[in-house]
């Protein structure tokens, strides 16, 4: 928002231009927000995201998750997710409601993949996937990537772990926290 807040929620197209930012500014409040998924068993999981896409005209808000990702056989499952976001120095938190849809090819997965950069792409090279139980902290790439990017062969084989999930928005809950 250009302006601060008061106790009426702002025109619903802010909003959305405040999430536009977020797609492409690091230093956005609305970068990574919190998204929550439903388990099998009706178990909540939280976690943080980057925000991918936001787009007004199909009221969609986008991030990337590997495949192997707990949260994916959730969505499957049940796509129903939440979304948070907090813009501490404007006191504005936003909840949102939405659908899932996932994309692992065609056209979004494809802009998806193409936008990320080669040091992005490495978080779908980690062994074992996301998720996975370990011993100590690690990195989890491979020693041969550590340091280094993928080559073309690496980038085709990690390929196949990228996931591009665009929610549908149902409902924003917006608060001043003032």
């Amino acid at each position: 928002m250009t302006s601060p807040p008061t106790d009426t929620p702002p025109d619903p197209k802010q909003l959305w231009a405040d999430w536009t930012r977020g797609v492409v500014d690091r230093r956005s409040a609305f970068r990574t927000p919190a998204v929550a998924t439903v388990d099998a068993d009706g178990s909540p999981r939280l976690r943080t995201v980057v925000l991918r896409g936001a787009d007004l005209a199909t009221r969609t808000l986008t991030f990337h998750t590997d495949l192997r990702s707990p949260k994916v056989k959730s969505l499957r499952q049940r796509p129903q997710v939440a979304w948070l976001f907090y813009d501490a120095r404007r006191k504005v938190q936003l909840r949102v409601q939405a659908f899932a849809a996932l994309w692992t090819d065609g056209p979004h997965a494809e802009a998806g993949w193409s936008r990320c950069s080669d040091f992005g792409k490495r978080t779908y090279a980690v062994e074992p996937g996301p998720g996975s139980p370990a011993a100590h902290p690690t990195s989890g790439l491979p020693k041969r990537l550590e340091r280094g990017e993928l080559d073309s062969t690496q980038r085709d084989s990690v390929r196949s772990n990228f996931v591009v999930v665009r929610t549908q928005v149902t409902a924003i809950d917006w608060l001043w926290l003032h």
